[in-house]
């Protein structure tokens, strides 16, 4: 019986077909461009912040970065269904780095609104920094908050350094989970 199957050619052709099936309903070997174009643009991002750089290259890239995350959002949804775990989880850490990748944004932002100003304060005195940015700010990202002790008072206060610094550490957080979450 050389050359020739056991089993029927129909047979052969039937098993191929069920084991394509197979693959494309469990997502076997699929490969979702629009997910791979978001995570290599947050990774784009990621890298630049490691090296250095401007602030224009920076809000240039964070620009790409939000288009190609909003572009995988919008199609996939964030569905609760069990089945869709991993995407949920893909999902929740590209949203949480565009996230903190936007803080860093914003307190750059702020920061050359105030030049000279090294800090913004949370509360009190508008004159301590940040003008009107500074309560919104420090609502929106309670995580770059500190205290400073100053000899007459405790001020609340994020310090762009650090805000902008500590906001490039979540978001490096976040890319470890899409990464380990990124649909394959």
């Amino acid at each position: 019986m050389r050359g020739k199957s056991m089993y029927g050619h129909k047979t052969i052709v039937k098993l191929v077909l069920l084991a394509s099936a197979f693959a494309t309903v469990s997502g076997c070997h699929q490969e979702d461009p629009l997910a791979k174009a978001a995570l290599a643009s947050l990774q784009k991002l990621q890298s630049k912040t490691e090296v250095g750089v401007s602030y224009e290259d920076y809000t240039s890239a964070l620009g790409d970065a939000n288009y190609a995350v909003r572009q995988y959002v919008d199609r996939n949804g964030v569905e609760s269904d069990p089945k869709l775990e991993p995407h949920i989880q893909f999902v929740a850490a590209i949203l949480g780095a565009l996230k903190w990748y936007r803080a860093a944004g914003e307190v750059w932002s702020t920061k050359g609104d105030n030049p000279g100003v090294t800090w913004l304060s949370c509360v009190g005195d508008p004159s301590l920094g940040g003008g009107n940015n500074r309560l919104a700010l420090c609502d929106k990202y309670p995580e770059l908050v500190s205290t400073l002790h100053l000899p007459s008072r405790d001020v609340t206060e994020v310090s762009f350094s650090f805000g902008i610094k500590y906001s490039w550490t979540l978001a490096d957080d976040e890319m470890k989970k899409a990464v380990a979450a990124e649909p394959k």
